[in-house]
């Protein structure tokens, strides 16, 4: 799938003397799958450090217990 990015001046110009014009493609698709594990990662250790958190754990147990139901 082709795409149009808009990238600033200077770093356009540095990309494009850096890598070769055959290899671009490539370069770009690396670094955004490079990317999305990052912030995968980073957001799987969030929720880990805030699952830790027991005060929390018992906050979000009680609300999982709350019923919202409407009984009428």
């Amino acid at each position: 799938m082709k795409m149009l990015l808009d990238i600033p001046a200077p770093l356009a110009k540095r990309f494009k003397g850096a890598v070769p014009s055959r290899e671009r493609s490539a370069v770009v698709t690396r670094l955004l799958e490079r990317a999305f594990v990052d912030n995968a990662r980073r957001d799987e250790a969030v929720c880990q450090r805030v699952n830790a958190i027991q005060q929390l754990s018992s906050a979000m147990a009680e609300w999982e217990r709350f019923d919202d139901t409407d009984p009428a």
